[in-house]
């Protein structure tokens, strides 16, 4: 796994501390190489960004924080999926788990009405 990340990070012209580049194979190991491939390239970018000449443990922490692997995305929309769209109305038009709006949706005469 760090072997093919040092490859990686040497193709994408991106230095790396031997303590972050062990942190991204750790990363790799519990989570997948392909999600581990991109923090080197997210986190190259967050060095750069900061005027770093080499991608340190706490530009991966970064990263790993705003990018998801499959497990924490997965694990976020079963935590969150009454809040998602694609739940199915009931036989009353509501969605179970989501408020109703507010007031009465506008016609289609109303909005061409307003917008003219």
């Amino acid at each position: 796994m760090r072997s093919i990340l040092v490859i990686r990070a040497q193709e994408e012209d991106v230095e790396v501390t031997e303590a972050a580049m062990n942190h991204l194979a750790q990363i790799g190991t519990s989570t997948s190489l392909r999600y581990a491939i991109s923090l080197v390239t997210a986190a190259g970018l967050v060095a750069r960004r900061r005027g770093a000449s080499e991608v340190e443990v706490a530009d991966v922490v970064k990263v790993y924080s705003l990018l998801s692997d499959v497990k924490r995305s997965a694990d976020a929309m079963t935590q969150y999926e009454q809040q998602f769209l694609y739940h199915v109305p009931d036989a009353s038009g509501a969605v179970p788990g989501v408020a109703a709006p507010a007031g009465p949706l506008p016609d289609e005469e109303e909005s061409d009405e307003a917008m003219e």
